[in-house]
């Protein structure tokens, strides 16, 4: 696994967090659809940098994010 995309209306959060095990094992770049919600993309930006991850660009509608070179 060395990509997910998600584009899934406001529900980036939910299916990261799900995700978790795989991401940890398989530290693959991620990229999230923006969510327009309040804090959306703060608690999305939050998880990944606790899982070890960088936004690597930041584009107009989506976010990629990247592990943290070691």
């Amino acid at each position: 696994c060395g990509l997910i995309m998600l584009d899934v209306e406001g529900f980036e959060l939910s299916i990261l967090m799900g995700a978790i095990h795989t991401i940890r094992k398989y530290s693959p770049i991620v990229i999230t659809e923006k969510n327009f919600r309040p804090d959306g993309n703060l608690q999305t930006v939050n998880l990944m940098k606790s899982l070890g991850y960088y936004v690597k660009h930041d584009f107009p509608c989506d976010v990629m994010f990247a592990p943290l070179p070691a």
